[in-house]
């Protein structure tokens, strides 16, 4: 697979992203992420973006820990697809900006 730019929408900002990465599988963990903003901003009204962020990205990773630990031997598929979600965290926190 040939390294992609993709240009997606997060609670409503635009993101570059690249990688050898299948489109489907893009669009999944875009909605998933979508979908995870928006819950944690209904318990958190006046959150910030970067605390939304934050709180979605440790609850994300609490979901993945949880599944890694439940799995005895990893499907080299989901393999494939936790990185796939990996390369696509470091990239969108590397995109937000710090605030003091």
């Amino acid at each position: 697979m040939s390294k992609q730019v993709f240009r997606v929408k997060i609670f409503g900002k635009e993101y570059p992203l690249s990688g050898d990465l299948d489109p489907e599988l893009v669009d999944e963990v875009v909605e998933l992420v979508n979908t995870k903003m928006q819950d944690t901003a209904k318990e958190m009204p006046l959150g910030s973006f970067q605390k939304v962020a934050v709180l979605s990205c440790l609850n994300l990773a609490l979901e993945l820990t949880l599944l890694k630990k439940e799995s005895s031997q990893a499907d080299p598929e989901v393999e494939t697809k936790i990185q796939g979600l990996i390369e696509i965290i470091e990239q969108l926190q590397s995109q937000i900006p710090v605030q003091s």
